[in-house]
Parts: C-alpha cells; structure tokens; sequence
C-alpha cells in the first residue's frame, strides 16, 4: 500500500478515503494534477500515522483551501440576458462541492461590503439572521424537490 494512489471521484470521495487511509494508520497527501490531468489522488505514505486525524469542518476546509490555492481555481456565474437563473462554470469540474465552498468563502467579503457601505451597524445580526433564513427557505425548497436548475431556484 505505501506509495500507492488512489484516484478519488470528487473532493467528497476524497474526504472519505483520507479518513478510511488515516483510520488504518497511514500516512497520506492530496494530489491535485497528476500526468497534466486535475483531479484529487490520494498517495498513501509509507510512515504511519500517530494519531489519526479526525475529519471534520476545519479538516474539509484544509483540504480545500490547498486544493483551490495549488490548482488556480476559478469559477464564473453567469446571469444570461432575459433570464434570472443563474450558470455556475469552474475550471476544477468537481461539481457543486468545490463551488459551494468557494460561495461560503466569498459571503465574508461580501458582507463586509454590505456592512461598509449599506447596513445600519446597529442591525447587523438582525440582517445577518434575515439573510440566513432565505438562504435555508431556498435550499429546503432543493431539498424537498420544489426547487432546481430549471426554476433559477438554488
């Protein structure tokens, strides 16, 4: 097994295996381009773990944030004319987790800007709290099957 790699389907795959490898006591590292081709590899390390690393929030963000940071990776919304449904491209391919992550990732700036130039400082967490609410109207709609790509909804 030392030396081998696993190639992971998508950056969720990714997160299991890693925790499977680390559970068994290995030592692994995230490839992100392997032979000119981008994707996620896992190379299992020949030096076995001490302590497993436990998979969490922070953990997912690490890997992301090396991920995104080694591979240069972009992503667009598009908003064509006549409609109000939006087009997400990225240049990883990895779907909806890669882009979700890079949203979470840009709703700091984003607020910060809002905060700077539009929000009553004294009602921050109430709009804070207000924005939190759509977003989980929207994203309950998706889940309960109401929603979708060809609604516009999120």
């Amino acid at each position: 097994m030392p030396g081998d790699t696993i190639k992971c389907h998508d950056a969720d795959d990714a997160a299991q295996v890693h925790e499977d490898l680390c559970r068994g006591g290995y030592e692994t590292e995230f490839i992100y381009e392997m032979d000119g081709v981008k994707g996620i590899w896992i190379e299992i390390k020949g030096k076995e773990r001490t302590e497993m690393a436990e998979l969490n929030i922070d953990t997912f963000g690490e890997i992301m944030d090396d991920f995104i940071e080694k591979n240069h990776i972009q992503m667009l919304i598009d908003i064509p004319e006549g409609t109000n449904e939006p087009q997400i491209k990225d240049n990883a391919q990895l779907g909806g987790v890669v882009q979700f992550y890079i949203l979470l990732s840009a709703m700091k700036p984003i607020y910060k800007d809002i905060h700077d130039k539009l929000l009553d400082h004294s009602r921050h967490e109430d709009f804070i709290d207000g924005i939190l609410q759509v977003v989980k109207n929207e994203l309950m709609e998706v889940a309960e099957g109401e929603g979708g790509e060809d609604d516009g909804k999120l």
